[in-house]
């Protein structure tokens, strides 16, 4: 019987230890010994992701109660706020699909984090499988639109702020923003008290803005030199001004015709490397726009839910404008059309010179994704590969479906076609098939 010596280490070393654990692993290391009983109460990472049994729930799995699942997870994490005695967080986080009954042991939980100086704070209040919710939860703290900052916590560790489906207002991001001065990351989801934000300041450490399903949101002003990658994803259209953004190499677009209000902001944007857009085919007329240059621009991602009669080809003036485009990948969901286009764009013949990757997901092998696929593959003569991928159709969950097993099918005979009529050889990769 030897001595136990890894309980004889310090409690720095046991934290440390345990840290590599999830929070209910580390929680369980409290029966092995009395001297085991409160480390894991200093542990600098609170992960209350279950994220799983909301899916579960969702799915009605037999055997779980959503009023007993709810009420077992409140009561976990006041159980563990209440027995932790570390002085600081690196990371605290929630992740779970809960009602608006519950809005005071949120606003607990939102000020215990900030009392504990956490440096990376995500509440995500998602419904299941990451779904938009109707019902959002109002902290009068946050989503207030005057600020009395004396009331407000002290935030000025934070480096990660992620608020999903948890109202705040404007004045209190501006206030976060200028008192965070480490503040990288902020990412405001599903707000319905943010109607302007002005993102203003030379010394800003802020690189990665991301909004999206603020229903409200009128008008946002970026002048923010360190920002790297902004994100914006809603239905309604708003204001954007890119005012002073040297080093934005990185923009979201999403939302229904989200590449024509893009347009008139690309004159601002001429050092994007990458350009992610979510949305519709293009209108027809959208050829006749000529866009301006983005000399930088390297990658373009189409994220398109389309119907089996829409041209992708009028993407074709956005292809043009990146001379050095080097890699292109467009993400197909298919619906079924509301009405039939009776004519296709015409499109320009030009030749994209740095294109050497092409990846289609969601290819099957209908009109549109083929003269997709063998423009390109005309008009980009240093094209090196082409990835096609089957994906499946939104309102189908499981890839044994008949009709998913149709798609896959007519996707790969397609493939087969293009690979017979240009002679693609080892340019052409199929995946998924």
């Amino acid at each position: 019987m030897g001595e136990d010596r890894i309980s004889q280490l310090p409690d720095e070393v046991l934290v440390s230890i345990l840290s590599f654990l999830t929070m209910k692993e580390a929680a369980r290391t409290s029966v092995i010994a009395c001297r085991w009983r409160e480390v894991w109460t200093s542990i600098p990472s609170l992960d209350f992701d279950a994220s799983e049994t909301s899916n579960s729930l969702w799915e009605e799995e037999e055997g779980l109660n959503p009023y007993e699942e709810t009420g077992k997870y409140i009561k976990w994490i006041n159980n563990v706020l209440d027995a932790y005695q570390g002085y600081c967080i690196d990371e605290f986080r929630v992740r779970f699909d809960l009602e608006p009954m519950f809005t005071s042991d949120i606003d607990r939980w939102f000020n215990f984090a900030l009392e504990k100086k956490v440096k990376r704070l995500v509440m995500d209040f998602r419904g299941y499988y990451g779904c938009p919710r109707s019902n959002i939860f109002a902290i009068p703290l946050l989503s207030s639109p005057v600020l009395h900052t004396a009331e407000f916590p002290d935030c000025r560790s934070l480096k990660i702020l992620k608020l999903k489906y948890l109202d705040i207002s404007g004045a209190v991001i501006e206030h976060l923003i200028s008192t965070c001065l480490y503040l990288e990351q902020l990412v405001i989801e599903g707000s319905n008290s943010l109607t302007d934000l002005n993102v203003v300041g030379q010394s800003l450490c802020l690189k990665y803005l991301k909004i999206k399903f603020c229903c409200r949101l009128k008008s946002v002003y970026l002048s923010a030199p360190n920002l790297l990658s902004f994100q914006w994803y809603s239905a309604e259209s708003i204001e954007i001004a890119f005012a002073n953004v040297p080093n934005l190499v990185e923009v979201f677009f999403g939302g229904g015709y989200a590449l024509r209000r893009l347009h008139p902001l690309l004159n601002y944007l001429s050092q994007l490397e990458t350009l992610i857009l979510s949305d519709e085919p293009p209108e027809e007329t959208i050829g006749l726009i000529e866009f301006p240059v983005l000399p930088h621009l390297k990658n373009l991602i189409l994220k398109v839910s389309a119907a089996d009669d829409d041209s992708l080809l009028g993407f074709t003036p956005l292809i043009k404008a990146a001379p050095s485009l080097c890699r292109l990948l467009l993400e197909l969901s298919w619906f079924e059309p509301d009405v039939f286009l009776l004519s296709r764009p015409k499109t320009p013949r030009e030749c994209h010179q740095c294109l050497k990757v092409v990846e289609i997901v969601g290819f099957v092998g209908k009109t549109n994704d083929m003269e997709f696929a063998m423009y390109l593959i005309e008009h980009a003569p240093m094209l090196e590969k082409i990835l096609l991928r089957p994906g499946k159709p939104k309102s189908l969950r499981c890839y044994s479906d008949p009709e998913c097993i149709a798609r896959k099918q007519s996707g790969r005979e397609a493939a087969m076609l293009l690979d017979y009529k240009f002679s693609l050889g080892d340019k052409l990769v199929l995946l998924g098939f």
